[in-house]
């Protein structure tokens, strides 16, 4: 979208656009790789510094539960009593060691949310 659009949209006196195209543009052809701007900063050659920019790298990089979990175990067990049927399970989860236990545990409770979320729908 040009400049005269994105700062005269839903002016009705001036013909433009209303904005419209543009974001069914955006949701229609957006893609993983996203094409915004970046911009690299040099680092002090220091431990300390090269440290937390490792920190700061990992806090803005997006992790997926896929690569932190090394193993899964699943163990079902069925109950079968008179009038109740009762499967119970048990979910192993093993995980890579070379990712702080601060970032598993905000992986491990998004996990637990989304789990009680579709347990409660089905």
């Amino acid at each position: 979208m040009n400049l005269p659009p994105f700062h005269f949209g839903g002016r009705g006196e001036i013909n433009v656009t209303l904005g419209v195209p543009r974001l069914r543009k955006l949701l229609i052809v957006a893609s993983i790789n996203v094409k915004t701007t970046t911009i690299q900063v040099p680092i002090l050659r220091s431990s300390s510094a090269l440290c937390k920019a490792k920190r700061l790298q990992r806090r803005w990089s997006r992790l997926l539960f896929s690569q932190v979990l090394k193993n899964l175990n699943i163990h079902e067990k069925l109950s079968l009593k008179l009038n109740d049927h009762k499967h119970t399970y048990k979910i192993e989860f093993y995980f890579d060691e070379k990712y702080g236990e601060k970032q598993l545990n905000e992986i491990i409770c998004s996990l637990i949310v989304k789990i009680k979320k579709n347990s409660e729908e089905i």
